[in-house]
């Protein structure tokens, strides 16, 4: 079956949290607030017609969309806002599922901290302590078990459809490196990144 990943997170550079050049990752303000602003929505709508041509190229006919199209979405709200504006251009019959494995990675206590003074920070906790909570922080092991987890759920439950999933930066980077048969929790991270917009797409096995 056919994913689609857009990576809503570069998307939400124009965000209301990345405006801010704060981290949000607690679900206590991602999901009521921080949501697109004006060009976070007008790149969405750009990701959905970069999806179309992607998908039209390969032969999917308009009806077939309506039909087959899914859209998985973490419960953030910059995120919802990317998928409601991909459901209104696409208008496919299955309406927007959510699923909370797809929320960016807990970054404890650097939730609205400057993410240019917490990045380093937590990436150097990443390389010396990969299996710790530090200062609250996700490991990225164990991020990649519950997004595994929901991509295996997403494939399960959803055959023959195509599958399109709105998530955040270091999930999606966790799906792709998944993808290409990276299973480090180091390697993952120097796996080419998302740009705006950009939509990729891969077959699961």
């Amino acid at each position: 079956m056919p994913f689609m990943f857009i990576d809503q997170c570069k998307l939400s550079l124009q965000a209301e949290c990345n405006v801010q050049g704060v981290l949000v990752s607690d679900p206590r303000d991602g999901v009521p607030s921080f949501g697109l602003v004006e060009k976070g929505r007008t790149e969405s709508m750009e990701a959905a017609e970069n999806l179309e041509v992607n998908l039209t190229a390969d032969t999917v006919t308009a009806e077939e969309l309506t039909k087959k199209l899914v859209i998985v979405s973490s419960d953030f709200k910059r995120a919802i806002e990317t998928a409601q504006i991909m459901h209104s251009h696409f208008k496919p019959k299955t309406p927007i599922k959510t699923d909370v494995a797809l929320r960016e990675r807990d970054f404890g206590e650097f939730n609205r901290a400057p993410w240019k003074e917490a990045l380093p920070i937590i990436l150097e906790n990443d390389r010396v302590n990969p299996t710790e909570r530090v200062r609250g922080c996700e490991p990225v092991p164990e991020m990649v078990v519950r997004v595994m987890r929901a991509l295996k759920t997403i494939e399960e439950e959803y055959t023959d459809k195509i599958v399109v999933i709105i998530s955040h930066s270091n999930p999606l980077q966790v799906l792709w490196a998944l993808c290409n048969g990276v299973s480090s929790t180091e390697r993952f991270k120097d796996l080419k990144h998302f740009k705006n917009c950009e939509v990729r797409e891969f077959k699961f096995v």
